[in-house]
């Protein structure tokens, strides 16, 4: 039996060679994955060892402890630094800091420098250095030896100058660091500032020294190693999660080779029935012959996982070089988990053997008699009937776990509809795998030429084949479409969020701004419009508010946009306060500039601050006043009225604020900085570049697991591919006689284009069908606390997908094509 299996795989070689591709690939697909995720694994273990290194003790607050903040690390310090054996005590502290120069400006993160390795320059030291990345340096335009300006991340401190000492490599997948200061320069910057944790180095037993002499059962006192430790299980944890979604779409593709592998295999046996009746005819038993089967999958298995083992790891080793997790192809080939590989490899052989043994027995315990009668489709019509039920039940349980998860809401009932969503998917690729190629029929039915008849009719000759096959390609076209809807949906439902709360583009701010600063404004590059908003200071006392006549500007701007006072209001100040400053800031029609409908507010009206508590106002100044009527609102800082209304008191207010819409092709960040480079003494921020935000970040994750999706589709059109080999190998004689007859070789390789074109457009439209519900209703369940949810049909994508399909479907069919157009009509019918 060993040389016939042998002679076996030498002769259906062109058979298996579409099942090894599917397999190599998918292999490929889960070893690449893991072999990014081990490389990141230990690059984020270097990084934690890295900041550990030549550190003996670690001293931070015990935050279980009652007594926890109760004193300050900066108190130990010169405690710590007396204890013998001391060498060095570094502070470790992370902040963040707004910094500027006139080409732009950065909101990082902040590190303490310590040991970071640096493309140029040197580390920072004195209190007004600072080191940072390329691509910060790049942002703001300065390299080494320039100077930056930089605020605590609050905006409650001063402004520091600061010069740039080194340039830091950029941040990549494992390495956050962004600025690094000396502790004297993060305290200059922010008034705050207090260390995290403080490192120590030196001899001896340091550990039980250094506690001893702080005594203090607020501050933990630990090795390093402890202290790495922890941080490491942190890390790993994390790493796991990571982990197991890089997994998700690998298994995904694995998925979709089992569907070709599982079709292939039938097809084949199916194929070589007469053969292996005419083994059993010759003597050899059914155990023999099974035995036989098993073996050729199983070499078939254990090669093609080897192969895709092999490229997997070659192509993780140079995904890991280019994202800079490893510095080299042989540090990245050296961050592989052999085991892993190893274990990958049996998977993949084991997985095959497996799927083989099926059709394996089911075709060796036909007698030899029954192998050379042709098939009866009548079991096959009845399983396809069982097969339809039990999809059809599996579905309806989904659509009402669905319904409730969906209804529910909140996190448990996401779950809920997911795990319902998922089995709602199972249950379709059931139904569709039967009805497929009736729908395939349906689909060529405006074909009727000679050719497209044909074409046609091969589809539904064999629905079990058409049936599999197609199923792989619904299988990855509804993930992608799901994934696409979903996106679009979630971008479109975060965008109408803020555009509802924060409908403004960018707001400047600042004080002593020149009534000359609007037109600048609104000559800058990517600005389509601005509007000023004027304003004055006053005095509240009850309900009467007395506009000062010496009014100072003074105004406030938080974090993301929304405009308020500093000169203003203090902090928790109310109408019955005597003597409360506040701003009142002249609103004039601000629509033009909104990305949503903004109240206009009208003559003889008033907004004002829900905590002053009042429900009437009397404005007063130069010399006369006016009475309002108040509507209380929870998100302004400031008492806000009609231009009208102001002018009637006050003849000298001040541009306080300047609304301002971004050009629908503009870089808010770009416009951002460049609005900030006009005057150092004013604050840009709005809504824009949060908006930009959440569009890239969906974009980019999108494009990722489209791409990542795309492997399973290609192992669908492998199948597609495979399907028509065989489909021609089965037709050979049946092609000649066609030939025979008059059919051209032109003929024949488009009835098999048109055939493949039947099947992977029927299947991609099932699966754009698909995708688009579960992407609707997975949008539904997100747990997303909005207003309201949108749902939005990318038509350019879904379009896209189905085209991109079908012509990689027609690609797919040269092979065979030519294949069957090369054979001459003599030698096909004497096969």
């Amino acid at each position: 039996m060993g040389e016939l299996l042998r002679a076996n795989i030498r002769a259906h070689s062109r058979r298996y060679s579409a099942t090894a591709l599917a397999v190599a690939i998918s292999m490929a697909f889960v070893v690449a994955a893991l072999a990014l995720a081990s490389g990141m694994d230990a690059s984020v273990t270097k990084s934690v060892r890295d900041q550990y290194a030549g550190v003996n003790t670690v001293v931070n607050i015990d935050y279980d402890s009652a007594e926890a903040g109760e004193h300050g690390l900066e108190e130990y310090t010169d405690t710590i630094s007396g204890v013998d054996g001391v060498e060095a005590v570094n502070e470790q502290c992370y902040g963040y800091w707004d910094i500027r120069t006139q080409d732009g400006s950065i909101s990082p993160s902040v590190n303490v420098a310590r040991n970071q390795e640096l493309i140029s320059g040197k580390l920072p030291e004195g209190s007004a250095e600072v080191a940072m990345s390329q691509a910060n340096a790049e942002a703001l335009g300065v390299g080494v030896g320039g100077e930056v300006t930089a605020t605590n991340g609050f905006g409650d401190s001063g402004a520091r100058t600061l010069r740039v000492t080194g340039i830091l490599e950029s941040e990549t997948v494992t390495t956050t660091a962004s600025v690094i200061a000396a502790p004297d320069t993060m305290r200059a910057v922010d008034e705050t500032y207090e260390p995290d944790a403080l490192y120590v180095s030196g001899s001896g037993d340091l550990d039980s020294s250094i506690a001893a002499a702080i005594d203090d059962p607020g501050i933990q006192v630990r090795s390093a190693d402890d202290a790495m430790a922890e941080d490491l299980e942190m890390m790993q944890m994390g790493q796991g999660t990571l982990t197991a979604f890089m997994l998700v779409f690998p298994i995904i593709a694995l998925t979709v080779a089992a569907i070709v592998v599982a079709t292939t295999f039938r097809i084949i046996f199916e194929q070589r029935r007469r053969e292996l009746a005419l083994l059993r005819t010759l003597g050899a038993t059914s155990r023999q012959v099974r035995g036989m089967i098993r073996g050729e999958t199983l070499l078939v298995g254990a090669v093609s996982s080897f192969i895709g083992v092999i490229l997997g790891a070659v192509l993780g080793a140079f995904v890991l070089v280019l994202i800079d997790v490893a510095d080299g192809i042989g540090e990245a080939f050296g961050m592989l988990n052999i085991s892993q590989l190893l274990i990958v490899w049996i998977v993949g052989t084991l997985l095959t053997f497996l799927i083989g043994t099926r059709p394996a027995k089911s075709v060796t315990r036909v007698s030899p008699m029954e192998a050379l009668i042709p098939i009866d489709s009548s079991a096959t019509k009845h399983g396809h009937k069982v097969r339809v039920s039990i999809g059809a039940v599996i579905a309806a349980v989904s659509i009402a776990g669905l319904y409730f998860g969906i209804s529910r809401g909140e996190d448990v009932g996401f779950l809920i509809a997911f795990a319902s969503g998922v089995l709602g998917f199972i249950g379709a690729l059931l139904v569709c795998s039967v009805l497929l190629p009736k729908v395939t029929y349906l689909f060529g039915a405006p074909f009727r030429s000679v050719v497209g008849i044909m074409a046609r009719s091969n589809t539904v000759r064999n629905p079990e084949r058409t049936g599999s096959t197609g199923t792989a390609i619904i299988l990855g076209v509804t993930l992608i479409t799901t994934m696409a809807v979903a996106a679009g949906s979630m971008r479109e439902t975060l965008l109408s969020e803020v555009d509802s709360r924060r409908p403004y583009d960018l707001v400047t701010i600042g004080d002593d701004m020149p009534d000359s600063l609007i037109d600048r404004v609104a000559g800058t590059e990517g600005v389509a419009n601005a509007i000023e908003v004027r304003g004055v200071d006053g005095t509240l006392d009850g309900n009467t508010l007395t506009i000062n006549e010496d009014s100072s500007n003074g105004t406030n701007e938080d974090a993301d946009g929304a405009a308020g006072s500093d000169a203003g209001t203090v902090d928790g100040a109310t109408a019955d306060d005597a003597s409360s400053p506040i701003t009142i800031l002249a609103q004039p029609d601000l629509n033009p500039v909104a990305h949503s409908t903004v109240s206009v507010i009208g003559d003889g009206q008033a907004i004002v601050p829900s905590y002053l508590g009042i429900d009437s106002l009397n404005l007063c100044g130069s010399g006369q006043c006016v009475d309002l009527t108040v509507t209380q609102d929870d998100d302004t800082e400031d008492i806000r009225v009609s231009p009208t209304t102001l002018a009637q008191v006050s003849d000298s207010a001040s541009v306080r604020e300047i609304y301002v819409s971004l050009a629908d092709d503009a870089d808010a960040t770009e416009v951002q900085n460049a609005l900030t480079s006009i005057d150092n003494n004013i604050d840009v921020g709005g809504a824009a570049a949060e908006r930009a935000m959440y569009t890239q970040i969906i974009n980019s994750v999108l494009l990722v697991i489209v791409g990542l999706l795309a492997v399973s589709v290609l192992v669908a059109l492998v199948g597609v591919a495979n399907t028509l080999s065989l489909s021609v190998f089965e037709r050979t004689r049946e092609n000649g006689l066609l030939r025979t007859l008059g059919l051209t070789k032109k003929q024949m390789r488009r009835m098999l284009v048109l055939e493949a074109t039947l099947i992977a457009g029927s299947s991609a439209i099932i699966g754009v069908g698909l995708g688009i519900f579960f992407g609707w209703v997975g949008t539904l369940a997100l747990p997303f606390d909005v207003e309201h949810t949108v749902i939005v049909i990318p038509w350019l994508q879904v379009i896209g997908v189905v085209v991109i399909a079908v012509l990689a479907a027609i690609v797919a069919s040269f092979v065979p094509g030519r294949k069957a157009a090369k054979v001459s009509p003599v030698e096909a019918l004497a096969a």
